[in-house]
């Protein structure tokens, strides 16, 4: 097993076009990164830059104390597992999981027995004579897999590896895969643009954007203290609710009062909890953006008794989901906000709705 480090790692295309930027990481022995973000973030190109399959035009990677910017791929002890399982169809499971082994030369009896006990520990003994046209789409995951166990290297690669497969047994690959993890202990690198894999998967997310590091951190702390709008937004289903409007100070406390004009309607006034991490920067009369997040929006018995702090709307639309419900409502500067609660029979489309948040739950971006 090994750490990995990239030093301000940087690709750049021949026609100018920046992929990576100014990339800084370190992932320690063991540790199992997640690399999450949209679709031409650049993670999966910072991932083939780690594997060497792309070269890097700037900065540094260092495989342990080796730094391996010039090393080819097969020097550098690492596996790769990727999104297309890249399987050679004429063989047999046995002999696509051995075939790396019998590469480097072992004798046939130890390829044999690194098989037979990585399919054991996979559970696809019963498919290693069979080839990768008759096996399932989760067989064909796991024999992929396999095939970078045996191979016991110091770090794990993983592009997108589940993406092919429908919800209910990507949901179940995520928790095989944190299970071998713990047990193999294997330095892992995964890029995922599913943030729910991210947060299940990770000890850290490293949330990415424009090529370039936005936050990075243990999921639950990316989730609870996002850095940017962007992070907020991304990271979280349903995704955060931003409200815009503008912040103030009077009578010992911090509010945020909504944007809004004659036609919207009525502006909110919410209470802040400021501490360090999050009211740096906060001045009186600041243009911001506030956060909240849909489950953190509680919904008031009395709408006809509006309190401080409350957002309110005409309910647009109701998506029930057994004991919770998603309501769509507008604001006076969102429109298309979500709030999800307990589900209600009682709530129809057109009702006004009233939503107390605390103040803790409110996220503050701004310029600053």
């Amino acid at each position: 097993m090994a750490s990995v480090t990239l030093d301000r790692v940087g690709k750049r295309y021949p026609d100018g076009y920046r992929a990576v930027e100014d990339f800084s990481l370190t992932i320690e022995d063991g540790e199992f990164i997640v690399l999450v973000g949209p679709s031409g973030c650049g993670k999966s190109t910072t991932l083939r830059m780690i594997a060497g399959l792309e070269t890097v035009t700037s900065g540094e990677i260092r495989i342990g104390e080796r730094v391996v910017n010039d090393t080819p791929p097969k020097d550098r002890d690492i596996a790769m597992v990727f999104q297309s399982y890249a399987l050679y169809p004429h063989m047999t499971i046995r002999q696509n999981l051995g075939f790396a082994l019998r590469l480097r030369g072992l004798a046939r009896d130890e390829i044999n027995r690194r098989v037979d006990e990585v399919a054991e520990l996979l559970e696809i003994s019963a498919t290693l004579d069979r080839r990768p046209g008759q096996l399932s789409g989760g067989q064909r995951q796991r024999v992929a897999l396999g095939r970078a166990i045996v191979r016991k290297p110091s770090v794990f690669l993983f592009d997108e590896p589940l993406s092919n497969l429908d919800a209910k047994l990507r949901a179940s690959m995520r928790t095989e895969i944190k299970l071998l993890h713990r047990r193999l202990g294997v330095t892992t690198i995964y890029v995922t643009h599913d943030q729910e894999e991210a947060m299940t998967l990770g000890d850290r997310i490293v949330v990415m954007s424009g090529g370039a590091i936005q936050q990075a951190g243990p999921p639950l702390d990316v989730y609870s203290n996002p850095s940017s709008e962007l992070v907020a937004t991304f990271i979280g289903l349903p995704k955060m609710n931003l409200f815009r409007g503008e912040i103030s100070h009077g009578s010992g406390e911090w509010l945020f009062t909504e944007a809004s004009d004659t036609t919207s309607p009525a502006p909110v006034t919410a209470r802040l909890a400021p501490h360090p991490a999050r009211s740096k920067g906060w001045q009186e009369g600041s243009t911001v953006t506030a956060g909240v997040r849909p489950h953190r929006l509680r919904l008031i018995d009395e709408p006809n008794r509006p309190e401080h702090g409350a957002f309110q709307g005409a309910v647009r639309s109701i998506d029930i989901l057994g004991e919770e419900m998603d309501l769509m409502f507008d604001t006076a500067s969102l429109p298309g906000a979500i709030a999800r609660v307990r589900y209600r029979p009682g709530v129809r489309v057109g009702d006004q709705v009233l939503f107390r948040v605390e103040p803790e739950d409110v996220h503050v971006f701004g310029p600053q």
